[in-house]
């Protein structure tokens, strides 16, 4: 599997059970892990507050339906844009332009298999490739500290680097170990430093792991560590990146 894929954090706003849980099951099984609303003001509030790459968004829900809510989300986002995805059974031409002119960036006429929604997918990540940080909010934390911390921004960087490999590490050992409190401290702290740099997708991760050692679930890790593998290397090495001064990698 494309580990570029699997590393993409998704939305489904799709108020139908059965098409949510046909969804989740073609998204796990390219190892994407989504979030599921089932209505277009949860969409909104989601894509707001959270950081998705893509939102796979339902025409037809109660409340606010796909058109109004992407309306919404484009009036109102900041910064990075989303990818949208329409999901409709109405194939028209004139329905495709309704959708695309509402701000949406893309279009999959239901039904649909694995293969279209993988196109649908990868045309959408190609066309806006996932950063593992925000760094508007990292861009927030600097000009907080205020003129003259070049310096201390750059020791930051490293501690962070450092630290993050040595959490890594006690998580890895605490899983073989089967400690899950081991794991649990290990993923919260990483997940508490990632924020400050704006790495929410790795936090988001952490706290999934977090999540699961907390209820004693390590033997569900697997698919959410593989996912962490790939975003430690790439958040780390884009941190790197914000350094005032050169900051080696981790041996």
């Amino acid at each position: 599997m494309d580990g570029s894929l699997s590393d993409l954090r998704i939305l489904v706003a799709e108020d139908n059970e059965i098409n949510q849980r046909m969804v989740s099951t073609m998204l796990s099984r390219l190892g994407i892990v989504a979030d599921f609303v089932s209505n277009g003001r949860d969409a909104v509030d989601h894509v707001l507050s959270r950081r998705y790459d893509i939102v796979l968004m339902d025409m037809m829900m109660p409340g606010m339906n796909g058109l109004d809510a992407t309306r919404e989300i484009r009036r109102r986002e900041s910064g990075r844009r989303v990818r949208i995805i329409a999901l409709t059974a109405n194939a028209s031409g004139e329905h495709r332009s309704e959708c695309l002119n509402a701000g949406m960036d893309d279009y999959l006429a239901k039904p649909f298999g694995k293969p279209a929604l993988v196109s649908v997918i990868d045309k959408a990540r190609r066309a806006s490739p996932p950063a593992e940080i925000d760094r508007s909010l990292f861009e927030a934390f600097r000009k907080s500290l205020g003129p003259d911390s070049d310096d201390f921004i750059a020791d930051l960087i490293g501690d962070f680097v450092t630290e993050a490999n040595r959490f890594r590490s006690e998580i890895h050992a605490g899983l073989q170990a089967g400690n899950a409190d081991s794991v649990r401290r290990a993923a919260h702290t990483l997940s508490s430093n990632s924020l400050t740099f704006g790495a929410e997708k790795l936090a988001a991760t952490c706290r999934d792991i977090e999540q699961l050692a907390r209820e004693g679930r390590l033997d569900e890790t697997e698919p959410l560590v593989e996912r962490f593998e790939q975003q430690i290397e790439r958040t780390c090495d884009e941190i790197r990146t914000l350094s005032p001064t050169s900051i080696p990698a981790a041996s």
